[in-house]
Formats: structure tokens, sequence, C-alpha cells
């Protein structure tokens, strides 16, 4: 227990580096911080008693492009998306396809190892499982579209792809520093290849 003399005239430098301590931008606010402080003044005499301060697990992702439109002749196509993960902790990212048309065109997910959106012939990972993803870290990954022969020039194939978070809870908290933390844990991508 901590005991201050208030005839010291040092109360106003102890509350200010109590708040200063207590209320520091360095952890999200609202639903994400838990603090109890018990302070009391009997008889001249300020008593401090504890602060406890626990940050809670708070999930988010986002993606960019949601959407992107290539135009070619080539059989097949690489799309570049970045996925940020967003939450206050480690979290963990699954992308999937969720459909390919029309019939006849396919779509595979590929790890972009250094990020510069052209697949290269050592990048053979796919991305089939969920990939642990450190906080404020992104990750690259490329969808491969693939049209079938016979296709016409000004026909069009669409992949929708979803990459989804660890956990659901769809909120966003501001943290006192500005920093956003969390927010939307799951995406949906739409790319689409038109042969021209």
């Amino acid at each position: 227990m901590f005991k201050l003399n208030i005839r010291s005239g040092s109360i106003s430098i102890f509350l200010m580096l109590f708040f200063a301590c207590f209320f520091c931008p360095s952890y999200p606010q609202d639903n994400s911080i838990r603090g109890k402080t018990v302070v009391s003044y009997a008889g001249g005499v300020l008593v401090y008693g504890h602060t406890k301060v626990e940050t809670r697990p708070i999930y988010g992702i986002k993606v960019h492009p949601l959407n992107y439109t290539v135009k070619s002749r080539e059989k097949e196509e690489y799309i570049q998306h970045l996925v940020e993960n967003l939450s206050n902790r480690t979290n963990e990212i699954s992308i999937e396809v969720i459909s390919v048309t029309p019939e006849g065109w396919s779509a595979e997910l590929f790890v972009d190892e250094n990020k510069d959106g052209i697949h290269q012939w050592w990048e053979s990972d796919r991305l089939d499982k969920a990939k642990q993803v450190g906080e404020g870290s992104m990750f690259a990954f490329l969808v491969k579209i693939k049209r079938p022969d016979g296709v016409k020039l000004g026909e069009s194939g669409f992949v929708t792809v979803r990459a989804s978070g660890l956990v659901k809870d769809g909120n966003g908290y501001l943290g006192g520093n500005g920093t956003i933390y969390g927010g939307e844990d799951e995406a949906q991508i739409t790319d689409t290849f038109i042969v021209e």
C-alpha cells in the first residue's frame, strides 16, 4: 500500500503520474480494457490500492483489393491480394475458393512469398491451410484463374474467394494512440478474368 501526505504538496505530481500511466495510449480502449483502481482519502492521507489492466483479444482482418478485373488472352492469370491482421495478437487466417463460374474455369491459391504479385517458379506453396499471421502483419497470396479451351473473346470467368479470421466478433476498437484494432473477421473477394 502506498501513502502520500497531502500537505507535502506532491499530490498533484502523484495524480499526474497516475493518470499518465493508467490512461497511456498503448492499449485498445472500449471493450478491450478492464481496469480497477481503489483510491481513498482519509485524514489528510491519500491511500492508493491497486490497478489491474487486462487486454482482451480483439480480432479482425483486412483484404485488399476486394475486387479485381484482369483482361488478357493468356490461358491463365495470377491476381494478387494482401491480407492484413488487424488483431492485437496473432491471428489464424484461412483463405478458400468458394466458387468458380462458368463451368470449365478453374482457380487455385498460392502463397506470394516475396509479395511482388508475380508467380515465380519457386513459389509452389499452395494456400490450402490456415496461416498464422502476427499482430499488424500481412501476407500476400495469388489467385490463379485458368480458362478452358474454346473461350471466345469477350467471355469472362469469375472466382469468389473468402478470407476468414480466427474469432467472429465483427467489431473494431479505436486505441488511445489512434490505432484501429480489429474489424471484420471475414472478407469476400471477387476476381474477374475477361478474355480480350
